[in-house]
């Protein structure tokens, strides 16, 4: 039972780590460049066992006095293999192996190739000892997963071994409903973001805004005043990035009418939505129409992106080969991105005066709220233990 109180422990760090780490692995497609994802060679664990000081006695660290091995299969980031070849070599799972004294053995397989690359790997039987998105990918999900012997069920032994956790998610409906399965088993652990988040929206050139004195945008028309000036002022036209869809990634350009019109199953995207207990389809609505009115005076202004419509479907800009060239060469200054490209892509650059800054979903007027704003679920990102983890 130590082993399995061990394991748990693990299993809630790696639930912390890759909730954050992820990102949007097992939902996008990605361009040509992102398309490989080869069952890595990582890096090598450490050697030497971890000093036991104060504070880690106190906060029950390290899980095992003798350096320990665990592998795991696991969706990536798409853009996360530009840097690195698995979750072994992050920075934060390096020191997660400081801290527990368990050294994990990633297969990082990228999310837009998991639904090829999980079957080959559970077809041969050789399960890691931990692996991700069970209730994703495998064909009937959990309850069959543990019925075929791939998976165990953890839900005996939460409340002893891992009782804060089980405490916060058994007393609220819609977390049980997530947790559990039609069986009554709980088969992984899933990260709690109590209150959710956003980590993607239009990503713009602070340094162009600052060129033409203006501020971030924060309705249609001041955006329509920005991009105006770049083209005028700075020649740069064309400069604002839409989807293949022309509705902006994440209703991020719809927002502000009200609709939700991405169609993207791939990311649970659907163009519908509910308003006053009714249904609504966002292409039949009258504020759709005056939405692609507003789109076509910008395309017709030379405002927009001319290359948007023979695109893939991407998650963000740095997936499409095009929109990314463009925009790092200074083609384009508006840009839907992650969190994480407001200070990775000016490194990446040609242009050093690159400084970038987040914009807010415009709306029609100064001061209204959106409503279709997506935000990244208080559930995501599920973590198991296979039958093949002989720690458990």
């Amino acid at each position: 039972m130590k082993r399995l109180t061990r394991i748990l422990a693990l299993l809630l760090a790696l639930v912390l780590a890759f909730g954050l780490l992820g990102g949007c692995g097992g939902k996008e497609e990605s361009g040509a460049e992102e398309t490989s994802a080869p069952p890595d060679e990582p890096s090598q664990a450490p050697e030497e066992t971890p000093e036991e000081t104060e504070e880690s006695k106190a906060s029950g660290l390290p899980l095992v006095d003798e350096l320990t091995e665990l592998t795991l299969w696991a969706t990536i980031n798409p853009n996360a293999l530009r840097v690195i070849d698995s979750y072994s070599e992050n920075s934060c799972i390096k020191k997660a192996v400081e801290l527990t004294n368990v050294y994990l053995k990633c297969t990082s397989v990228a999310g837009n190739l998991a639904m090829e690359q999980y079957p080959i790997m559970i077809s041969t039987g050789d399960y890691t000892d931990m692996m991700n998105s069970t209730s994703q990918l495998y064909p009937g999900g959990c309850d069959a997963a543990v019925d075929d012997g791939v998976m165990i069920d953890l839900s005996p032994y939460l409340e002893e071994y891992a009782p804060d956790y089980w405490n916060l998610v058994k007393n609220k409906e819609e977390y049980v409903k997530f947790f559990t399965t039609d069986e009554g088993r709980i088969v992984e652990f899933v990260p709690v973001v109590l209150n959710g988040y956003v980590d993607a929206g239009y990503i713009l050139r602070q340094d162009w805004l600052d060129a033409v004195d203006m501020d971030v945008p924060t309705t249609y028309d001041e955006l329509y005043e920005v991009l105006t000036a770049w083209k005028t002022e700075l020649g740069k036209p064309n400069a604002l990035y839409i989807n293949n869809l022309g509705v902006g990634n994440q209703n991020s350009l719809t927002d502000g009418f009200g609709l939700a019109t991405v169609y993207d199953p791939m990311q649970s995207f659907y163009p519908y939505y509910v308003v006053d207990g009714e249904v609504k389809f966002a292409y039949e609505q009258d504020e759709f129409k005056d939405y692609l009115k507003m789109m076509a005076k910008w395309y017709k202004e030379d405002l927009v992106w001319k290359d948007f419509p023979t695109q893939p479907t991407v998650f963000s800009f740095a997936q499409s080969d095009a929109a990314l060239s463009d925009f790092l060469n200074g083609k384009l200054g508006a840009v839907f991105g992650e969190m994480g490209d407001i200070k990775a892509k000016p490194k990446a650059s040609n242009d050093p005066g690159m400084v970038l800054i987040g914009m807010p979903n415009p709306v029609k007027n100064k001061g209204e709220k959106t409503k279709i704003t997506t935000n990244e679920p208080a559930l995501q990102g599920t973590w198991g233990v296979t039958t093949s983890c002989e720690k458990v």
